[in-house]
Formats: structure tokens, C-alpha cells, sequence
């Protein structure tokens, strides 16, 4: 794992010296990882309660704890899961306009 700093003086040269990466990903690749998001927070909704309700006597402070940090992934992935579905269809829309122009 790299040290922060290194992270940190990569970053800013990339901007610095205007380095454009090509991080788009095709539509298809957009909506798969909005399925699986979506699925992630399914399942973690799942665990979460089946966690918590599997508390024994000597753990039931962890077990309650654990369930509901587990249940503090579900916004993230559900966001995540709409936000990736927004960019597919942002992206279809584009392809189609251009389509039309030319």
C-alpha cells in the first residue's frame, strides 16, 4: 500500500500536467456494475438484520454493533447503484445524438 503522500504528489502532477485518463467504460460495463451495486445492497440489508438478530448472550453488544455497521453500507452501494444507472443512461443518450448528427 502506498503511502499517502506518494498518492497525494501523483495526483497533483497528473493535474498539473493535464494528463487526460481515459476512465470511461462502456455502457454495458455501467449497468452491470449498477446490478451488482444494487444486489450488494440487498444483501447487505440481509446480513445486516440476520446479524443482529444472531446475537448470543455473551456477544449481544458486537452482534448489535456489527449489524448495524454492516446496515451503514446500504446507502452507499444504493447511491452508488443509481448514480452508475444515471451515467449508462447519460451515456446512451449521447451516443444516441450523435448517431443523429452524423
Amino acid at each position: 500500500m502506498l503511502p499517502l503522500s506518494i498518492v497525494d504528489f501523483t495526483a497533483v502532477w497528473a493535474f498539473k500536467t493535464n494528463i487526460k485518463m481515459n476512465t470511461k467504460l462502456s455502457t454495458e460495463n455501467l449497468r452491470h456494475l449498477s446490478d451488482v451495486s444494487l444486489v450488494a445492497g440487498v444483501i447487505s440489508i440481509v446480513i445486516s438484520i440476520a446479524t443482529w438478530f444472531s446475537k448470543k448472550d455473551q456477544d449481544r453488544a458486537h452482534a448489535e454493533r456489527f449489524g448495524i455497521f454492516i446496515g451503514l453500507w446500504v446507502p452507499s452501494l444504493l447511491i452508488l447503484s443509481n448514480r452508475l444507472s444515471r451515467l449508462a443512461e447519460e451515456q446512451e443518450l449521447q451516443l444516441s445524438r450523435q448517431n443523429e448528427g452524423a
